[in-house]
């Protein structure tokens, strides 16, 4: 994404290569529907993961944004003891605190893209005098149209403001602020650096809506908000069963949708019997997933989606790529974002790091400014 709105640092000098290779990157943070999410890589040839941490909160994540003493207290333990350096942070706007809109636009002969990007918006009446402004233009490498279009993120400038006043005071240093697709497609473009056309769907789950992104050889392809989420899965399984929400979520995360496992009894029938009553709610969903492939499919003259990556919340049940993976006919699978990484210790990454799905965002945001990954 353009930086020059949301980029709050200025541009760093060089340094001698031998110091570059000893730097730890920036700490990807991202305020995640549940838990508070940390990456830090490190800088050399190719990034090397450092550190990660996910940690849930303590009361809720609008309550803890808008406390600096609340942050501070849950964030300084998390930094101690898990390895991170400095606190140098690329933030992820949290939902609710900025929108993102699909901007159809023309150029003029001369004209960039910011200026035709602004007409259009005024044509819409958007209404965003005193919105910090974004823009990721989406242009499918197939096809170069006269007819453009971007994902534009706006804020209010009050809540951005605020939002940096109590990371500050939190004795964070905000080196860029950015949204979630952006961070994706960085994260993706990094999984995929030995993979030459790679056509990918990502499906970022959250607590009422969750967000659908598609990126065609690397570039945005498209980016918009599907109606499931967490809340209505779990309200659908409370009501079948009568049950908490905790007691909800407890059950997911042990049997999973579907999965049955390997000494089977009751664990097998539990299994089989949140997929039989969540089924109807998936098929929703698999049924939003197909259109977004027809759209897709009619952009690109017939192109098709090779993978489909989970993320977020929802992708950490067992069981849930499989489910839909069946429904839509294309591979889906959890993402696993430190795929090909290695850690600065040496070898792979191992599984200290999970909740895995859950820190895509905040992989992708840690992966900025590092060599190729923009």
């Amino acid at each position: 994404m353009s930086a020059a709105a949301l980029d709050l640092s200025p541009r760093s000098r060089l340094r001698p290569p031998l110091v570059r290779l000893a730097r730890p990157g920036p700490i990807g943070l991202d305020f995640g529907t549940e838990r508070v999410n940390l990456v830090q890589f490190s800088r050399g040839r190719t990034p090397m993961v450092r550190a990660a941490a996910s940690v849930a909160y303590a009361s809720d994540r609008d309550t803890l944004l808008d406390d600096s003493r609340e942050l501070a207290g849950l964030l300084e333990p998390v930094l101690r003891r898990n390895g991170f350096s400095g606190r140098r942070v690329v933030v992820a706007l949290p939902p609710g605190r900025v929108t993102l809109r699909f901007v159809p636009y023309k150029r003029t002969p001369g004209q960039d893209d910011a200026t035709a990007i602004v007409a259009a918006l005024a044509d819409q009446r958007a209404g965003l005098g005193d919105a910090v402004l974004d823009y990721l233009p989406i242009r499918p490498k197939s096809e170069e149209q006269a007819e453009r279009a971007a994902l534009v993120a706006h804020a209010p400038r009050a809540a951005v403001t605020a939002l940096l006043d109590v990371l500050a005071r939190a004795r964070l240093d905000v080196a860029a602020l950015e949204v979630g697709p952006v961070a994706i497609k960085r994260l993706i473009g990094a999984v995929h650096d030995h993979a030459e056309g790679s056509k990918i769907m990502c499906i970022n789950f959250g607590t009422r809506a969750s967000f659908v992104t598609a990126l065609w050889d690397r570039e945005l392809l498209l980016d918009r908000n599907v109606d499931f989420g967490r809340e209505h899965v779990l309200g659908v399984l409370q009501e079948a069963l009568e049950v908490s929400e905790k007691e909800a979520v407890r059950l997911l995360e042990r049997y999973g949708i579907g999965v049955t496992p390997a000494t089977g009894g009751a664990g097998a029938e539990f299994a089989h019997a949140l997929h039989d009553i969540l089924m109807p709610v998936f098929l929703g969903l698999a049924e939003q997933i197909k259109k977004v492939l027809v759209y897709t499919a009619a952009e690109t003259r017939g192109g098709a989606i090779d993978r489909v990556y989970l993320l977020g919340s929802i992708a950490r049940w067992p069981g849930v790529d499989r489910l839909l993976e069946r429904m839509v006919a294309v591979p889906v699978e959890t993402i696993n974002p430190f795929y090909g990484f290695r850690s600065v210790a040496g070898g792979p990454v191992d599984a200290q790091f999970e909740p895995l799905p859950g820190i895509a965002v905040a992989a992708g945001l840690a992966l900025r400014g590092m060599s190729g990954h923009e």
